[in-house]
């Protein structure tokens, strides 16, 4: 789980905190505040971590902040790693070598470095492994190179930013394509149905009575196998609220908010770790979203997954208990020289006051988030 990150050079993050990060982490603000450029960054390291094909998706001048001449990105994640504890992982990411130039990684306890990349000479504390990175060709962090399989600690960091997943692309046109079976969804839904089709017989089930929560007459899922190994999904559903009638609707005709839902879901089944949602509310109606918020922040159903969203709705947080919303809710805004900062909203006076008589949502409805922004982007510049 991320609690905490620091990033510099990055779109509008040119010198960007955010700390005490929990399990669910809502990111609220204006149009343009820099959420999306926020969740961009932790996508971009998790590819960085995986493999040089990640980055055919990434035009890589384009990440770098229009408000300096650097051609480097710095990042700085403290991660926490269940038994494994703390680590902090910094590195500084070289546009025109296309990979992190240097990289540390640094128990929180106790401060020891436990692997440094520096000079282009990697090294691993208490070993003989001394590597001049110089004579590999690799793409993003040394972490997609070396797997670490004798360090346990540095096994599970880079296990843990490659299972960085964002589902902010997913497109209903994607997910109704025809598929062959699928161990994921690509980040536009691609591979939905085939997806779905490896779940095991208890998963499938749990996904199924899950989507029941949200819509009643949802039966189940029904999965037909054609040639060559395509896979049709069908939707099958009571009709008109008959409990003995039944219509099976095929994903063409299936509606948007239906899929996405389902798709989101079903990340509950897959190896990672860290979900990225962005504007996470779209395609649901009022009822839908607070189904949604208890999902995703009451860790009954994504269990020990950190998942991080980005919404405009009020109503979302609505149905946040106060103190969730007091640990999970941060604003992001721009300061004065336009770079994307953020605090916790709640800690804020004016949201702090108003949430002694108001739900969540009520306060961000009543508040004026650009008279907000601009006052904190005011008096942090005299910080």
């Amino acid at each position: 789980m991320i609690e905490a990150i620091e990033v510099r050079n990055f779109k509008s993050l040119v010198h960007f905190t955010l700390t005490g990060l929990g399990p669910f982490v809502c990111l609220i603000g204006l149009n343009g505040a820099g959420k999306t450029s926020l969740l961009q960054a932790l996508e971009f390291l998790g590819t960085c971590f995986s493999d040089a094909a990640g980055f055919r998706d990434w035009e890589l001048s384009e990440i770098l902040s229009q408000q300096t001449k650097q051609r480097t990105c710095e990042f700085e994640v403290r991660m926490r790693l269940g038994e494994m504890g703390v680590l902090t992982w910094c590195g500084v990411f070289n546009v025109d070598k296309r990979r992190f130039t240097e990289e540390s990684v640094t128990e929180d306890v106790t401060g020891k470095v436990l692997c440094r990349l520096k000079d282009r000479i990697f090294s691993i504390s208490d070993t003989h492994v001394s590597l001049d990175v110089g004579e590999f060709k690799y793409y993003g962090s040394i972490f997609s190179l070396y797997r670490f399989d004798k360090h346990p600690a540095l096994a599970a960091l880079g296990k843990a930013f490659r299972s960085l997943r964002s589902l902010g692309l997913l497109s209903p046109e994607s997910m109704r394509g025809a598929t062959r079976w699928v161990r994921e969804m690509g980040l536009g839904g691609e591979g939905f149905a085939g997806f779905l089709s490896t779940l095991p017989k208890d998963d499938l089930e749990a996904l199924q009575e899950r989507l029941k929560r949200f819509y009643p007459d949802f039966v189940r899922m029904d999965f037909k196998r054609k040639r060559a190994g395509w896979i049709r999904l069908c939707m099958e559903e009571r009709s008109n609220g008959d409990a003995t009638s039944f219509g099976r609707t095929e994903l063409r005709h299936v509606n948007d908010g239906f899929l996405r839902l389902t798709a989101l879901l079903a990340q509950r089944f897959s190896e990672d770790r860290i979900l990225l949602f962005d504007e996470v509310e779209n395609g649901f109606n009022q009822e839908l979203v607070g189904r949604l918020a208890e999902t995703l922040w009451d860790g009954e159903w994504f269990g020990q997954k950190q998942v991080i969203v980005t919404t405009h709705s009020a109503l979302l947080l609505n149905y946040l208990p106060d103190e969730v919303a007091e640990r999970s809710v941060f604003l992001l805004y721009r300061d004065k020289a336009r770079q994307t900062r953020g605090c916790p909203f709640f800690t804020l006076p004016e949201a702090h006051r108003l949430l002694e008589d108001m739900a969540p949502g009520q306060v961000m409805s009543e508040i004026n988030l650009e008279e907000l922004s601009a006052r904190v982007a005011t008096e942090n510049a005299h910080v």
